[in-house]
């Protein structure tokens, strides 16, 4: 899931830092999330990020065997 995410950050031109600020996310909690640290993110912390990429969470859907 975190490739996707990742993808979309560089699509937008947005950091880590911008992320967490806008989603209310702490960032160490977006660096455990990338580096494999949380398997099963909550939905709350999908949705988050889903909301502030401008996304659907159906985006992430494809990703599950990431997790």
């Amino acid at each position: 899931m975190w490739s996707k995410i990742d993808q979309l950050l560089k699509d937008q031109h947005m950091s880590l830092y911008e992320l967490a600020k806008q989603s209310g996310i702490a960032k160490s909690t977006i660096y455990n999330f990338k580096y494999g640290n949380i398997n099963k993110p909550s939905f709350e912390l999908v949705e988050k990020i889903a909301d502030v990429l401008g996304v659907s969470m159906d985006e992430f859907r494809g990703d599950r065997n990431e997790l």
